[in-house]
């Protein structure tokens, strides 16, 4: 149904980068889904979101300063490993923060900013219970160990064509092994 599931954390770059990002994607022909745009009122959230991870080709997680706060985007990623498989793909891109913020790594080694991701998941706790923070843990890690796109100063949006590109060409991989 998808081509492409796109995983963010709306606050930070919904409308400064994925939106733009959507776009391009779109004007090429690729079909994505972005809960913004495919998401109907009076949709049941969940399901849907749960429907269009299992049917999407390929997955692009952007992880931003704040990605781990929301449990919405912890518990996608976790879903998204779920899928993930020879066929169905996962393009991590990280937006400001480096692979090691987003598996935890040497907290006392980042400053307090980029220390988001720790704070995020030990807020957690409190709610979900250690076992669920675990597995969103491990799921993190897992994604922050694909080799992805950084991104870290600059004009994002000059990113865009290289993101695009990666993508056509992962889509491409796909469809050979599918065919």
């Amino acid at each position: 149904m998808y081509d492409v599931f796109l995983s963010f954390r709306g606050k930070d770059v919904r409308e400064n980068f994925v939106k733009s990002l959507n776009e391009v994607l779109v004007q090429k022909g690729i079909k994505t889904f972005m809960d913004s745009d495919n998401l109907m009122m009076g949709q049941e959230f969940p399901s849907k979101l749960k429907e269009a991870i299992e049917q999407s080709r390929m997955y692009v997680v952007i992880f931003s300063e704040n990605y781990a706060e929301s449990w919405w985007c912890l518990k996608e990623l976790v879903q998204i490993q779920g899928e993930k498989n020879r066929t169905k793909q996962l393009l991590p891109i990280f937006y400001k923060v480096a692979p090691g913020e987003v598996r935890g790594q040497n907290p006392r080694e980042v400053s307090e900013k980029k220390q988001s991701y720790e704070k995020a998941l030990t807020a957690h706790e409190s709610e979900f219970g250690k076992r669920k923070v675990k597995k969103w843990k491990e799921a993190l890690s897992k994604a922050a160990n694909v080799n992805g796109i950084h991104l870290h100063d600059g004009n994002m949006h000059d990113c865009i064509p290289r993101i695009v590109k990666e993508i056509e060409k992962m889509m491409q991989r796909i469809g050979r092994q599918l065919g």
